[in-house]
C-alpha cells in the first residue's frame, strides 16, 4: 500500500514539474491531475491543489538548486556575473545580463 502512495505522488509531482517547466500556471494543475484520472491514473487523494503545487515547486527547485551549487563546488567552476543597465535611443530601459562560466578546460558565455 506505501508503494502505491509513494507512485501517486511520484505523478503528481511529475505533472506539477511539468506544468513549471512549461511556464503554466499553478491553477492548471488541477485540470491536469482531473485529465489523468479520467484516463485511468491513479493520482492519489489531496494532492491536487494549487498551494500543494507550489509546495511541490519550491521543493523541487531547492533540490535543483543544491545540486547545482554542490556540482559548482566540486568541479571548481569559477561564475562571473555582469548586470548592466541602459536605456535606448527611445528612453526604454533595457537591463542586460551576462554570465560567464568558466571550468577546467571548457569557456561559455550567455547573454540575456
Amino acid at each position: 500500500m506505501n508503494e502505491r502512495y509513494i507512485a501517486s505522488t511520484c505523478r503528481v509531482f511529475n505533472t506539477v514539474y511539468s506544468l513549471a517547466k512549461r511556464c503554466r500556471p499553478f491553477s492548471d494543475v488541477e485540470d491536469e491531475i482531473e485529465l489523468q484520472i479520467r484516463n485511468g491514473v491513479g493520482m492519489g487523494v489531496g494532492l491536487d491543489s494549487r498551494r500543494t503545487a507550489v509546495k511541490i515547486v519550491d521543493h523541487i527547485a531547492k533540490d535543483i538548486k543544491n545540486e547545482i551549487f554542490t556540482k559548482i563546488i566540486e568541479q571548481n567552476i569559477k561564475i562571473c556575473v555582469i548586470v548592466d543597465e541602459a536605456s535606448t535611443i527611445s528612453n526604454k530601459p533595457v537591463l542586460i545580463i551576462f554570465f560567464k562560466i568558466v571550468m577546467s578546460h571548457q569557456q561559455f558565455s550567455l547573454i540575456w
